[in-house]
């Protein structure tokens, strides 16, 4: 499959992210095409793409999606319960862990970061919320990427060590 038929399947399977439209175009990824994703949306896309639902029966009956680009209030956030997606946060990811620990939630909650989803390169990078910032970094991790937090990302980890899921 080629760059244009890449465009051409996202373009019937919904609109890519301008993220996503940039690497289609990218001469460079030639070496490394786009898998279209089947969701439409980046905030469902990119965790199942991992693996990770976002909602997952007795884990997590709701999430909710935040832009990662300025971190505001999320005590709210914190005490629904509900699986945190948070888009375009890698930079604000420091901010993310200081705001959502000052609001009380557990330093053990689980964390993923999914880099670059639906490519061959996509990759996961797991922590909790004391340990993400250290794990990120030492990842590496860029965008474009989406961070998922909360219950959910255990049955993923569950799943990966052999778990039951």
């Amino acid at each position: 499959m080629d760059i244009a038929e890449n465009v051409r399947n996202a373009r019937n399977t919904g609109l890519p992210s301008k993220e996503e439209r940039r690497m289609l175009h990218n001469p460079f990824s030639a070496a490394e095409p786009a898998v279209p994703a089947r969701p439409t949306d980046e905030q469902l896309a990119a965790p199942l793409a991992a693996g990770i639902p976002v909602t997952h029966r007795g884990t997590s009956t709701g999430f909710t999606v935040i832009s990662g680009h300025a971190i505001g209030d999320l005590s709210a956030v914190v005490s629904s319960g509900l699986t945190l997606v948070v888009l375009m946060g890698v930079a604000s990811l420091p901010a993310l862990v200081e705001e959502l620990s000052r609001h009380g939630m557990d330093p053990t909650t689980p964390v993923a970061i999914i880099e670059r989803a639906h490519t061959r390169s996509q990759r996961t990078t797991l922590g909790t919320v004391g340990s993400i910032v250290d794990a990120a970094r030492a990842a590496g991790v860029g965008n474009p990427a989406v961070i998922v937090v909360g219950d959910v990302v255990s049955v993923t980890a569950d799943a990966l060590a052999g778990g039951a899921t």
